[in-house]
């Protein structure tokens, strides 16, 4: 799923990617669940091409959702 906005130069992406947890991912072990992680890209447009480029996924909620990670 993805939704867009457009102001000015900028388009802004929100996303919902979903995968299978198959592989190490930044030390955290395969669990073979499938999960959805949110996010947003950021770009800005000049003449029809990405000039700049940012952007966030949101990995917590996802992973403290999936006991993947714990609070402390």
């Amino acid at each position: 799923m993805r939704t867009v906005h457009i102001e000015g130069d900028y388009v802004i992406s929100e996303f919902i990617m979903k995968g299978t947890h198959k592989g190490d991912f930044f030390g955290i072990k395969p669990t073979n669940k499938v999960l959805d992680i949110t996010g947003v890209d950021i770009d800005k447009v000049i003449d029809g091409r990405i000039v700049e480029h940012g952007g966030a996924a949101n990995t917590f909620e996802t992973f403290f959702e999936h006991h993947l990670i714990r609070s402390v």
